[in-house]
C-alpha cells in the first residue's frame, strides 16, 4: 500500500480488519467495538518487517505521483487524472470581514447565530479542467426545496452528523458520482487526501473491479494539486 501512496495508519489497518471480520461473519474474534490496540501488537509482531513512522512531506508525496503516472503510462493523458477535495463553507458571516458605517459610530455589530453550522462541497476536477458534478453534504437533516432546484447541474446531496465527509458517504460517491462521469478509457488516476473516511475495503475493491488508480496524498495538502475553487460550481453558471 505504501507503494501506491497509502501508508496505513494503525486506525486504517485494525478498521480493515473489522470489515473483513463482518463480511465473513466472524466479529466474536475481537471485542464488541471492534479490534483493540492489542490486536495491532500482535499483528506487528507477526509481520517484523513492518514498523511505523511519521508520514513525510508533500514533496515526496509527488514523487510517488510522477512514478505512477510514469507507470501506468498515463503522463500526457490529462483527461484520465482526477483530483478530488472537500471543503467546509461556513454558514455564519467571518467577522474579519469590513463593513460600510457612518463616521461617528465607533462599533459596527453585525447579527450572527451562535453556530458553527456548515456545509460541506466535495468536488472533484480532473488536469483537463473538467469538473464532476459535485456532493453537498449538509449537517443532520437533508434540506430540500430551492436547495435542489437552484444546486449544481447533477449535484448530489446527502448529509451527516458532523456535516463531512465519512466512508460509507465517500464510497457512495465514487460509485454513483466518479464512476459514472470519468472517462470510459482505463486506466484513470483518482488523487485523494490521505483521510481515514476516503478509505475503505468496498472502495479499494470497486476501484479495483473498475481500473481506477487510487492515490492518497498527505492529508491536507490535496488543495495545492487542483484549482479547487468554485470550478464545480461554474457548470450552473450556464
Amino acid at each position: 500500500m505504501d507503494n501506491r501512496g497509502f501508508p496505513l495508519s494503525i486506525k486504517q489497518v485494525l478498521g480493515f480488519a473489522w470489515c473483513i471480520a463482518k463480511e465473513h461473519g466472524k466479529c466474536d474474534v475481537f471485542i464488541k467495538i471492534g479490534p483493540s490496540r492489542d490486536r495491532w501488537n500482535g499483528f506487528k509482531t507477526r509481520h517484523p518487517d513492518l514498523w511505523l513512522r511519521r508520514p513525510d512531506a508533500l514533496d515526496r508525496g509527488r514523487a510517488s505521483l510522477g512514478n505512477t503516472l510514469d507507470s501506468n503510462n498515463i503522463s500526457d493523458k490529462t483527461e484520465r487524472i482526477y483530483n478530488c477535495d472537500e471543503a467546509a463553507l461556513f454558514l455564519n458571516k467571518s467577522a474579519g470581514q469590513k463593513v460600510i458605517v457612518p463616521t461617528r459610530m465607533k462599533h459596527a455589530h453585525s447579527l450572527s447565530v451562535a453556530t458553527n453550522e456548515h456545509i460541506s462541497v466535495h468536488c472533484c476536477v480532473n488536469s483537463a479542467g473538467n469538473a464532476h458534478p459535485p456532493m453537498i453534504i449538509f449537517t443532520n437533516t437533508l434540506s430540500g426545496g430551492a436547495y435542489h432546484r437552484q444546486g449544481p447541474i447533477n449535484a448530489t446531496y446527502a448529509c451527516s452528523d458532523s456535516g463531512f465527509m465519512d466512508q460509507i458517504m465517500y464510497f457512495q460517491w465514487f460509485k454513483g458520482t466518479f464512476l459514472q462521469y470519468a472517462l470510459p478509457q482505463r486506466p484513470v488516476l483518482l488523487i485523494q487526501d490521505g483521510a481515514s473516511s476516503h478509505v475503505s475495503v468496498p472502495l479499494i475493491r470497486s476501484a479495483v473491479a473498475n481500473d481506477v488508480i487510487l492515490l492518497c496524498l498527505p492529508s491536507k495538502t490535496t488543495h495545492i494539486t487542483q484549482p479547487f475553487g468554485c470550478c464545480c460550481l461554474s457548470q450552473n453558471e450556464n
